[in-house]
C-alpha cells in the first residue's frame, strides 16, 4: 500500500520523464532533401508508416490515396512539434478522437523516421 506523499512523487516523476521525452523530441528537425525522401517513402510504404492508406495529401500525385483520413493540406504553416506529437500520439489530451495510430508511442516508427515524416509533411501546401 502506497501513502499518499509516495504516489504524489510518483505522479511528478512520471510527469518529468514525459516532459524529459517530449523536450528531446522536439530537438533537432532536418528538412534537408534527404529528410524529405526519406519521409515520403515512409508516407508511401505500406510495411512502415502507411499514411497513404488512409490520407491524400494536397498537391502531390500519389497511387491511390485512401479516404479514411481527412485530406492533408496546409501542413508547411504548421509547427514542426505538432506534426510530430500528431504522428507519435495522436491521442494527446485536447485533441479529438482519432482512428489514427500512435506510431511512436506503440513503437511502429523511430524517432528519426517520425521526424523524417515530418520534414515530408512539411512540403505539402
Amino acid at each position: 500500500r502506497h501513502t499518499q506523499r509516495e504516489k504524489m512523487v510518483t505522479t511528478v516523476s512520471v510527469h518529468q520523464r514525459w516532459r524529459r521525452e517530449k523536450w528531446r523530441k522536439r530537438e533537432k528537425f532536418s528538412h534537408t532533401l534527404r529528410a524529405r525522401k526519406k519521409g515520403e517513402e515512409i508516407y508511401t510504404t505500406n510495411t512502415k508508416g502507411n499514411c497513404i492508406a488512409c490520407h491524400d495529401a494536397n498537391g502531390k500525385t500519389l497511387d491511390g490515396p485512401g479516404t479514411m483520413g481527412p485530406k492533408l493540406q496546409y501542413l508547411a504553416m504548421w509547427p514542426d512539434e505538432v506534426l510530430y506529437n500528431k504522428i507519435f500520439d495522436p491521442t494527446n489530451p485536447g485533441d479529438p478522437i482519432t482512428a489514427m495510430p500512435a506510431f511512436g508511442r506503440n513503437g511502429w516508427l523511430s524517432d528519426e523516421e517520425i521526424k523524417a515524416v515530418v520534414a515530408y509533411l512539411k512540403t505539402i501546401n
